[in-house]
């Protein structure tokens, strides 16, 4: 074997004596010294990322300001005004009447069904935040094909904002609405797609 300074250590196999050579002769030595044995890198421990709390608004609380991310927001019943300023979370308002302002980013608000709630809007959505319209459209007799979607929902503008809508049957004159965007440009169903999940 061979350490440092090049020194090169051999052991007789009948005697078991050891020999190092410097390049010249072969003479006689004790025992190599031991090979130190690398230390192994310790392998950091991830910290674990926190699991936010879902957050219940109760009934009758008038408003609520939500700040956290990445967590869940539920209100079963009752009207509240809503202020959300985090990220990546999924609001789900049902059995009242809710007006959201969102200062945040890619939230996702799950509307809820025809005659279940209404959310009102009062600040233009953020790109990046979605409208979950699964659980209105799987409450209609749509068959889920694109072509069909704009026979069960609706997008009509007045002066108080974009209202979405939407037809249990088919039948855009016994529309529902489920929610109003205020502070909004006139928009088309079209141009709200990217911006809804129906599947």
């Amino acid at each position: 074997m061979e350490l440092a300074s090049n020194v090169v250590y051999g052991e007789d196999a009948a005697s078991k004596q050891w020999f190092t050579w410097n390049q010249v002769t072969w003479a006689a030595s004790a025992a190599p010294p031991a090979v130190p044995t690398p230390t192994p890198t310790p392998t950091p421990t991830p910290t674990p990322t926190p699991t936010p709390t879902p957050i219940t608004i109760p009934d009758g609380q008038a408003s609520a300001t939500i700040t956290a991310s990445n967590t869940t927001v539920t209100a079963t019943g009752g009207d509240h005004m809503v202020f959300l300023s985090g990220s990546g979370d999924t609001v789900n308002l049902t059995g009242g009447k809710e007006t959201i302002s969102d200062t945040g980013s890619g939230n996702t608000y799950v509307l809820p069904t025809a005659a279940q709630g209404f959310d009102t809007f009062s600040t233009a959505l953020p790109a990046s935040d979605k409208l979950d319209l699964r659980p209105v459209l799987a409450a209609t007799t749509w068959d889920g094909t694109a072509g069909s979607l704009a026979m069960y929902l609706h997008v009509d503008n007045t002066p108080a904002g974009a209202y979405i809508s939407v037809s249990n049957d088919g039948n855009a004159g016994q529309a529902n609405a489920v929610a109003l965007l205020q502070n909004t440009p006139a928009t088309t169903l079209s141009a709200l797609l990217p911006s809804l999940i129906t599947h």
